[in-house]
């Protein structure tokens, strides 16, 4: 007996919704506002961006780490950044402005 055709989200072809185009090198992470209004991404070319999520206009690049930025998280308000990079740094971001508000120095390793 063979089961019928399963009827799984994953089981039908999908197709993006959003192409967010902005970086000049590749992407290494992406984080969710907990509002579920914006999307930031970290990427080799050593800024993060914020995107409106809605409608994939870029927001917001934040620049300042010196090398390769491989990590990012919203805080619970949606309101600060904090991004690890390969300059062996973690910085804090205002999200409305884009600026850097702490560098946390001193790792001796790239912070993932």
């Amino acid at each position: 007996v063979v089961p019928p055709p399963s009827h799984h989200l994953n089981s039908r072809p999908m197709n993006p919704i959003q192409t967010l185009m902005g970086h000049a090198r590749g992407i290494n992470d992406v984080s969710w506002s907990h509002t579920a209004e914006y999307l930031a991404t970290a990427s080799d070319d050593k800024t993060l961006r914020l995107w409106d999520a809605r409608t994939g206009d870029a927001l917001v690049e934040f620049r300042g780490h010196t090398n390769f930025v491989f990590s990012v998280a919203f805080n619970p308000q949606s309101n600060l950044l904090a991004s690890g990079s390969f300059d062996e740094t973690v910085k804090l971001w205002d999200v409305r402005s884009g600026e850097c508000v702490s560098t946390l120095p001193a790792h001796s390793d790239p912070v993932t």
